[in-house]
């Protein structure tokens, strides 16, 4: 649900973890409602197009 303060619990785990409020990744989860769109955010894996590129949490 929106405004429950997801992101804002993030930034305070990043700002107390790493002393940086913006060492995070955000992703929109939206985009991952299909089984196979998890290779955008870990990579694609071997053998497949893209593989060499890695993904978002991957190359981050």
């Amino acid at each position: 649900p929106t405004g429950v303060g997801k992101t804002e619990l993030a930034r305070a785990l990043a700002e107390f973890l790493f002393d940086d409020e913006r060492a995070m990744i955000r992703l929109d989860m939206s985009e991952y409602m299909e089984k196979h769109s998890v290779a955008r955010m870990i990579g694609a894996p071997p053998g497949y197009v893209g593989f060499e590129e890695g993904g978002q949490l991957t190359e981050a």
